[in-house]
């Protein structure tokens, strides 16, 4: 692995902190762990690095339910169709992102209702 983990918390839950190395630019995903599955912040600028975050949370042994991408910075969403789910963001931030001439950053993920 280049890249490094920090791991707190404890159970039921814990976030696995992932850094890429300085050629990734010290990009950070954070990988939150519930007893059944797993939701990712932030997806990687470099894709060798969003395919190692992926392969070690496969090796959690738990699903990776979806993807957060936090802001609209390459940094956060270059890798998110590495990750294979939904992904979830502002509508500001897939605007901004589609604004820029990305596209989509990876099929939108299903609208939730809310609830009242």
């Amino acid at each position: 692995m280049h890249g490094t983990i920090t791991v707190i918390g404890k159970d039921p839950v814990r976030i696995h902190s992932y850094t890429a190395p300085e050629d990734g630019l010290d990009v950070t995903t954070q990988l939150i762990e519930t007893p059944s599955r797993i939701i990712a912040v932030d997806a990687q600028f470099v894709l060798a690095y969003a395919d190692e975050v992926t392969a070690y949370a496969k090796g959690l042994g738990k699903p990776i339910d979806r993807l957060v991408v936090s802001h609209a910075h390459p940094d956060h969403y270059q890798g998110a169709a590495r990750f294979g789910v939904p992904v979830h963001a502002l509508p500001e931030t897939t605007a901004e992102i589609v604004a820029m001439g990305e596209g989509p950053i990876c099929p939108p993920a299903p609208r939730s209702r809310s609830a009242t």
